[in-house]
């Protein structure tokens, strides 16, 4: 009968083999007690070989279950206590294990430890090579790496003046560009008002010749531009060239200095020969246009010395305080932007600073105000853009980050398009509701938004956020002069400084009465 089949199967024996690893294994005996009838209970014995494939503990009490033929009511309570019992297993046998290796860890000598190390390297190099291939670095990923090694080496200096050339090539060149521009307005503005003064030519007349100056105008930039962009892009070719030869020189000479002392004197002899050539070849630049680059040059150099400024250091925090460097300084925006000095053959030492922490943990930041069309129109936007005019050689130029912050900020704008943020309310600070937002433009930037440029060509500063104030003056928004804590302008720049102390951009710059001018 049943109870005689149950008593059976009491002291029954069976194992459980799975293969797990090359360690010692040794057998644990599982039990399992049931209610086999009202007046005993059966025993289940089983050798289970330690450790054990959790994954094969389901099909296990299956095959258990049909060899011994258990009765139905004991197949999810014997699945239950299999499980715990592998699992507590299991544990007991990993953490003694580990306990051996550890203390025959510590009785090996120095070269088992180095051959130990050795075996889990090249193991871990192939776990990391079969699942977690590395992504090869870009030519940018590359160069600044580069870029680094050669900057921290004795041809630093040569390096600096490298720049310097390449910076002074192509600020003649904006310089006599914008001289010429000056003076062919100058001439359209007095053609204009002897049109208009003198009465004899129609209001079509008159519109045709301002098409004839627009035009004339609109060639010129073009002609200049073309010229300054192929003097950038030969300057960066041949800059990016002399640091991948200075590096193997490095390498190969092991920081000897002459050879890229004599490889900068060469590169600045060709671009000093290159510009002596190109201006030969132009014959617009007059005495007139020379004259005005002297003047504008000279006018170029800034000097701090005699600015308003004054420095303290604050403590913030209450059990983990945490100091801050503050510098109040009375100067235009974009003078921060600019070398101080450095006129002729000597470069500004604010170069040397600028190429040891390009690719460093210390950046430094400027918060430029901006309205919220991604060009340059306004007056502070068209003097930014002229001075990233000069050679980008580490980063995209300007034009080029403005055009990927474009499709960023398309595809942002779809984002809040379709979650529906088209329009956001503006609460004052004396606690009455503001007039709503006006609804963004197509390019969907709005106050409070901002886009992030990085930059080796404006003096100290490497990353420029350009904050976007409204798309209406500061001065005719009546919610400017009472800017509380939860105003657009003010989360912007919490997400600035949460930006910047994210990615190491420990020196921040904001205009501080938050003005355009």
């Amino acid at each position: 009968d049943l109870s005689s089949h149950y008593r059976s199967l009491r002291g029954a024996v069976c194992s459980m083999t799975v293969h797990i690893a090359d360690d010692d294994t040794y057998n644990r005996s599982f039990n399992y007690k049931f209610i086999a009838d009202r007046n005993f209970y059966s025993v289940l014995n089983v050798d289970i070989t330690i450790p054990a494939d959790p994954l094969a503990n389901r099909e296990f009490v299956y095959r258990l279950v049909n060899a011994h033929g258990l009765p139905q009511y004991t197949h999810n309570d014997l699945h239950k206590q299999f499980n715990e019992f592998i699992k507590i297993q299991n544990n007991l046998y990993y953490d003694k294990l580990g306990n051996d290796k550890i203390n025959a860890l510590r009785e090996l000598n120095a070269e088992d430890v180095e051959n130990l190390v050795d075996q889990w390297v090249d193991k871990f190099s192939r776990e990391c090579r079969d699942y977690c291939p590395v992504l090869p670095l870009n030519d940018d990923e590359l160069f600044a790496d580069i870029f680094t090694i050669v900057a921290n080496s004795p041809a630093l200096e040569s390096l600096v003046n490298l720049e310097h050339s390449n910076a002074l090539q192509s600020g003649q060149l904006i310089a006599q560009r914008e001289a010429e521009l000056r003076r062919l307005l100058k001439k359209h503005e007095n053609h204009r008002e002897s049109m208009v003064n003198g009465g004899m030519l129609a209001d079509v007349e008159i519109s045709w010749e301002l098409s004839k100056h627009a035009e004339s105008v609109q060639n010129l930039e073009l002609r200049w531009n073309s010229e300054l962009s192929l003097i950038k892009d030969s300057q960066r070719r041949d800059y990016r060239r002399w640091i991948m030869a200075a590096y193997e020189d490095l390498q190969n000479l092991h920081g000897s200095n002459s050879i890229i002392m004599e490889r900068a004197k060469k590169m600045a002899a060709l671009s000093d020969l290159r510009n002596e050539s190109q201006q030969g070849d132009r014959s617009h630049s007059n005495n007139q246009s020379e004259n005005r680059f002297h003047s504008n040059s000279q006018s170029s150099t800034i000097s701090y010395s005699n600015s308003m400024e004054e420095s303290f250091t604050i403590n913030l925090g209450t059990q983990m305080k945490t100091s801050h460097n503050l510098r109040i300084l009375l100067c235009d925006l974009l003078d921060l932007c600019k070398y101080p000095g450095g006129n002729g053959d000597s470069p500004s030492p604010l170069r040397l600073h600028s190429a040891l922490t390009l690719y460093s943990n210390s950046l430094n930041g400027l918060v430029l105000l901006s309205d919220n069309r991604l060009g340059s129109y306004s007056n502070i936007k068209r003097r930014f853009s002229t001075l990233c005019e000069h050679t980008e050689v580490h980063f995209p130029n300007y034009e080029q980050q403005l055009t990927a912050i474009r499709e960023d900020v398309d595809a942002a704008t779809r984002w809040r398009n379709e979650f529906g943020d088209d329009v956001t309310s503006v609460t004052s600070s004396s606690g009455s509701t503001g007039s709503s937002c006006m609804k963004p433009p197509i390019n969907g930037l709005r106050a409070g938004d901002f886009y992030v440029t990085h930059h080796s060509n404006l003096g100290c500063m490497q990353i420029v956020y350009h904050l976007v104030f409204n798309d209406y003056s500061a001065s005719t928004n009546p919610d400017q002069d009472n800017m509380n804590s939860r105003h657009p302008i003010i989360a912007g720049l919490r997400n600035i400084l949460k930006l910047s102390a994210r990615y190491g951009v420990t020196n921040l710059t904001y205009p501080y009465c938050s003005q355009w001018k």
